[in-house]
């Protein structure tokens, strides 16, 4: 197969569209479109064994509310423990002990190329939030891991990140990280 052609069919703040144009090697003409967007980091944050999880209805879900770990795009020029850590502040007002880094994810790489960096930390220090317009409806809920496990059955922790998340976290044991 043989890129013929790649060009933005669509851009906004958030992501772009790129179509790509192959020709199969018999010949036949083909197109993919995908989402491409900048990198983004995922914090799970604990304070006393319990997770620290946002509440908010994201405009793509119909209205509905939903847990989901902090999480957001990593800006021009900063590093992943750097974006971590001011997401972390801007959604929740959290202040991170040492951040480190569980491993990366590709949210959906059959379609997008955005990776996502997980990191975990302690918090203990409560400052002011930063959130933007589509952040003002933030409710911060502290969950036990039993409590967690209950709302991932109980469909209130739907993100796929979020999920992933959970699965990285209970697969890499705590000396591992």
């Amino acid at each position: 197969m043989r890129e013929t052609g790649r060009w933005t069919v669509h851009r906004n703040p958030w992501y772009s569209v790129v179509r790509t144009d192959f020709v199969t090697d018999d010949g036949e003409q083909r197109q993919f479109f995908a989402v491409a967007k900048p990198d983004s980091v995922l914090v799970i944050a604990t304070r006393a064994g319990n997770f620290q999880f946002v509440e908010l209805a994201r405009p793509t879900g119909n209205g509905l509310r939903a847990l989901e770990f902090p999480q957001g795009s990593v800006d021009r020029g900063e590093s992943p423990i750097e974006a971590a850590g001011r997401e972390l502040r801007e959604e929740t007002g959290w202040v991170p002990a040492a951040l480190s880094g569980l491993g990366t994810l590709h949210e959906a790489s059959g379609f997008a190329s955005c990776r996502t960096h997980v990191f975990a930390t302690e918090v203990n220090e409560l400052g002011p939030t930063e959130r933007d317009a589509f952040e003002q409806n933030i409710a911060v809920v502290e969950l036990g891991p039993r409590e967690m496990r209950k709302a991932v059955r109980e469909g209130r922790i739907v993100d796929g990140a979020t999920l992933a998340a959970i699965a990285m976290l209970w697969a890499i044991p705590p000396d591992d990280r």
